[in-house]
């Protein structure tokens, strides 16, 4: 099921979008979507694309509460409850970060009775 962007960009909590600092070099970049819809349980993620590059989810960190998960290890038999209200940021470590700029950004999960949901925004990168 592919989401309709204008739904996204309520999910993506606005300014989260930007590069993650590691002793004082890009690490990395990340993003946080609030859950506004309900309960649900993650079994899977695809990789994530920016702006047509494609980075594996071996690389993918969930963060949730504090805890880190590696999306490459979300599966049915290690599943992710997500409920109202909760913000998961969405982690990618590349040692490298991204440009200031517009990007395009896709990805996927797989959710119990949902199945896998697309989408697919554009965002800012500003710092």
């Amino acid at each position: 099921m592919k989401v309709p962007s204008f739904f996204v960009k309520k999910v993506i909590v606005k300014g989260s979008f930007k590069n993650v600092i590691k002793d004082g070099k890009k690490a990395g970049f990340e993003l946080t979507i609030k859950n506004k819809i309900g309960l649900g349980t993650l079994i899977g993620c695809r990789p994530v694309t920016i702006s047509g590059k494609e980075y594996s989810i071996d690389k993918l960190l969930l963060i949730k509460d504090g805890k880190e998960y590696k999306a490459g290890e979300i599966s049915e038999s290690m599943p992710l409850t997500i409920r109202f209200g909760d913000e998961i940021v969405l982690r990618m470590m590349d040692d490298v970060g991204l440009e200031l700029g517009s990007y395009e950004i896709s990805t996927g999960i797989n959710l119990v009775s949902v199945g896998w949901v697309e989408f697919s925004y554009k965002d800012d990168l500003k710092e």
